[in-house]
């Protein structure tokens, strides 16, 4: 298993950080941030050429359930 790279990773985990404070307290600024973080989640260079790259990003298809 291959490990993601550092600005991928740090992209993700402001994602999820994003998130949670979003649900907490909606405001157009975090769902500006949000929406940025995951169009530079979804086109960053590690997905290309890579098949399963979706279910990788997500977990693995939620460890084995149907999508």
């Amino acid at each position: 298993m291959s490990t993601l790279p550092d600005d991928l990773l740090a992209a993700i985990r402001e994602w999820h950080a994003v998130y949670r404070r979003l649900s907490r307290r909606p405001s157009t600024a975090l769902r500006r941030r949000l929406l940025a973080l995951s169009a530079e989640v979804l086109v960053h260079p590690y997905w290309q050429g890579r098949t399963g790259a979706w279910a990788a990003l997500h977990g693995g298809a939620r460890r084995g359930r149907a999508a």
